[in-house]
């Protein structure tokens, strides 16, 4: 988890005012917890939003800031921030609702993949810039 290693966030963690159960700091003794995952559960990651506050509350990352370019996906050209919010979704319908869409093709499918690849190596692009990193690609 980058709070771990994040200036900022390290500063923001060493300060930060939580109440947290007895039993998560014996987990955090026991090394079963850490505490970058107790920060963590106190967000949803259900959509955009909640994914896009976390990073802006820890890590000073505006996510939205960084998907909010037009690629090309499939056949058309689309923000990838919609798709992204669009994934996440469809993946919220299906682990909570068991919506699960009939009408998804195979080609759907891979378009889906393709923006998950994108948006990827813009997250893998915005954090070599940020933390003067190189990232490996597969």
């Amino acid at each position: 988890m980058l709070i771990k290693y994040d200036v900022n966030a390290i500063e923001k963690r060493n300060t930060h005012k939580a109440k947290i159960d007895f039993s998560q700091v014996l987990e955090v003794r026991d090394g079963k917890r850490t505490i970058e995952n107790i920060i963590a559960e106190a967000y949803t990651f259900q959509n955009l939003d909640q994914l896009n506050k976390a990073f802006k509350d820890w890590l000073n990352i505006d996510v939205r800031a960084i998907l909010y370019k037009r690629k090309k996906i499939g056949n058309s050209i689309s923000f990838l921030e919609n798709r992204v919010s669009e994934t996440i979704q469809y993946r919220h319908g299906i682990v909570h609702h068991l919506a699960i869409d009939r009408d998804l093709t195979k080609e759907t499918y891979n378009h889906i993949l393709d923006a998950i690849a994108i948006s990827i190596d813009e997250f893998i692009s915005f954090f070599e810039g940020k933390y003067q990193v190189s990232i490996d690609r597969l």
